[in-house]
């Protein structure tokens, strides 16, 4: 197993390394927007990244996967 630990190659590289390797590959985008999406009744949550959009875009996007009706 191998655990991706960087909030930028999780948002970036994570699909492409699951795809390639032959080990399980674990992120940490998912647990904080699976927690988060459980949590937040008003399905609003604030999200802060630092220098790179796409990694708030990735939290989005799984907040959505995990909890349809939140909006991004």
């Amino acid at each position: 197993m191998i655990v991706v630990a960087c909030n930028t190659a999780s948002s970036l590289a994570l699909d492409v390394l699951k795809q390639e390797c032959p080990v399980p590959i674990l992120g940490v985008i998912d647990p904080g927007a699976r927690k988060a999406a459980h949590i937040d009744k008003l399905k609003k949550v604030g999200i802060i990244a630092r220098n790179r959009p796409s990694k708030a875009v990735s939290y989005a996007k799984r907040l959505k996967d995990f909890e349809p009706k939140f909006l991004y």
